[in-house]
């Protein structure tokens, strides 16, 4: 009778399977037997005498100083302490010119430190003015006052001479 071929890869297989299981088999420490009637061998920290730990210095206390910083908590922006939002004064604003753009008017303010505004009906100026009528030459401000009834205050464009 012929003896039957195995191929190579079947014999590299059984070659690892035997590696594996010499190498599961094999125990912790082969260096030093031990049977089971004696002990087991003494660690490295069982054989030392405890050593006293260093003592350790509590960390250094955390202290804040907030002089001279903003608290982190307010608003950046702080609202005016003035009556009028944005300082605007409705008394204190000039007409500089009327704009006509399709059938509706603008008109051109201008505030006592030289910055200009475009307003149209409806736009409030501060808290407490409205604009309620621009013509070709005037615009009126209905002005709201606490405990007092609304009254009109009106701007003309100046003729040139």
């Amino acid at each position: 009778m012929k003896p039957a071929k195995v191929p190579v890869s079947g014999l590299l297989g059984a070659a690892w399977i035997f590696i594996l299981l010499a190498a599961c088999a094999r125990e912790e420490n082969p260096a030093v037997p031990f049977s089971p009637k004696s002990p087991p061998p003494a660690t490295v920290a069982q054989a030392s005498p405890p050593q006293a730990l260093p003592e350790a210095k509590p960390p250094p206390l955390y202290t804040y100083d907030p002089e001279g910083r903003r608290d982190p908590f307010q608003p950046l922006i702080v609202a005016s302490p003035s009556k009028d939002k944005g300082g605007l004064n409705v008394s204190e604003l000039k007409l500089v010119g009327v704009i006509l753009k399709g059938r509706v008017y603008y008109a051109l303010l201008e505030a006592p430190n030289g910055l200009g505004y475009i307003v149209q009906i409806g736009d409030v100026i501060g808290n407490d003015a409205k604009v309620v009528r621009i013509t070709k030459d005037s615009v009126a401000f209905e002005v709201k006052e606490r405990r007092q009834q609304a009254r009109v205050i009106e701007h003309t464009l100046k003729k040139e001479e």
